[in-house]
């Protein structure tokens, strides 16, 4: 049995990045504050400002989309600043590359 993260609005930010359960304790993350804060939907993006009226717009950086998914999957100047300069494909991906940067510093 797959259990899904939920229908709250509680769960809405962390389903988008691992819709089940199983996805998320599959993927291994080296958890920082500023990635936690990112996947449960807290981090201090354009998107998140906006929810409080104290950004004009969610708009990523690049103007494509919201920028709570655009900013780790899409955004062409998140991927300008990457080391690899190629976005992740997908949550796992991403986990990957940021454990890897962490055992870096």
């Amino acid at each position: 049995m797959t259990r899904t993260m939920g229908k709250t609005s509680k769960a809405e930010a962390t389903s988008q990045y691992f819709p089940t359960v199983t996805d998320r304790i599959g993927t291994k993350i080296n958890l920082i504050s500023k990635l936690t804060a990112v996947l449960s939907g807290h981090g201090k993006t354009k998107a998140y400002l906006h929810r409080f009226n104290l950004w004009e717009d969610a708009k990523c950086i690049c103007n494509k989309g919201d920028q709570t998914m655009d900013i780790l999957f899409q955004c062409v100047e998140t991927n300008k600043k990457r080391p690899d300069k190629t976005p992740p494909k997908n949550t796992k991906e991403l986990a990957g590359k940021q454990i890897r940067a962490n055992n870096k510093a």
